[in-house]
């Protein structure tokens, strides 16, 4: 039996720090955090999502690990660097890739277990301009 649903919070906290200082745990450490929902579902319905908000860093950063949580009924979550304007707090319907496919979307994160926490190998990282634009793309199925 299936049921209608809101489907709560998804959640993801890259782990950064300032371009200078080379070491996520030191001074300069920092979580900067975005999230979607909650998204209403109707009975045995599946959708794709996506909501482009601001990361907050208003200065340049590296990346080198992030942490994820998925709601149940989440497929898959997905978060992109990109050059689309910030739609938050409205989502939008979206199909996947679709940014990376015309150029305007860089993966940096993606889970598809209720949470992940994943830190890069030593010596690998991920720059992150300042005042940097992130979408979140989320893939529910109310089964």
């Amino acid at each position: 039996m299936s049921f209608a649903r809101t489907l709560p919070v998804l959640a993801v906290a890259l782990i950064a720090c300032s371009s200078g200082s080379g070491s996520s745990t030191g001074s300069g450490s920092t979580n900067l955090q975005a999230s979607i929902g909650p998204i209403p579902l109707s009975p045995s319905e599946e959708t794709t999502v996506c909501m482009v908000m601001p990361l907050g860093n208003t200065e340049d950063v590296v990346l080198d690990g992030f942490d994820m949580q998925l709601a149940p009924g989440s497929h898959h979550l997905i978060a992109y660097l990109t050059d689309a304007a910030p739609t938050a707090p409205q989502t939008y319907p979206c199909s996947p890739f679709t940014g990376v496919v015309i150029g305007t979307d860089v993966p940096i994160a993606f889970a598809n277990a209720e949470s992940i926490s994943f830190s890069f190998p030593k010596g690998v990282a991920m720059d992150i301009p300042a005042n940097a634009n992130i979408k979140i793309e989320a893939h529910y199925i109310n089964a």
